[in-house]
């Protein structure tokens, strides 16, 4: 195939985060951003002890769906692209996650990056 590189042919596999990083209670919602950090931050130290440690690992990449965003946690983009979702907000599924390149989950972080320097 013409042009094909690792970068365009490796699709994504996602899976739910593991059971024992609890979610959020969501009953306390005047802290619902600092919970939902806190959920992030724990994932992220399980991710690295379970050996996943690259530069990217624990990142966050978002596609809007309907009212929201679907989020998930990259694990790891090299070989083989994973990702966890994010049960926070709405916990909205992206469609076409699984057909995802590693290429467009790059672009997707560095838009994200431009994203947070100009706004936070």
């Amino acid at each position: 195939m013409r042009g094909t590189t690792k970068e365009n042919i490796m699709a994504v596999t996602v899976y739910s985060a593991p059971e024992e990083i609890k979610l959020p209670d969501w009953k306390d919602m005047t802290n619902w951003q600092a919970n939902d950090e806190k959920y992030i931050a724990e994932l992220k130290a399980h991710l690295n002890k379970m050996g996943y440690n690259e530069p990217e690992t624990g990142k966050i990449v978002r596609f809007e769906v309907a009212d929201g965003y679907a989020q998930y946690m990259v694990a790891q983009l090299k070989g083989k692209c994973i990702l966890i979702h994010l049960k926070l907000g709405d916990a909205w599924h992206y469609q076409h996650i699984e057909r995802l390149l590693k290429k467009d989950l790059v672009a997707n972080l560095k838009q994200q990056d431009a994203w947070n320097k100009m706004w936070i």
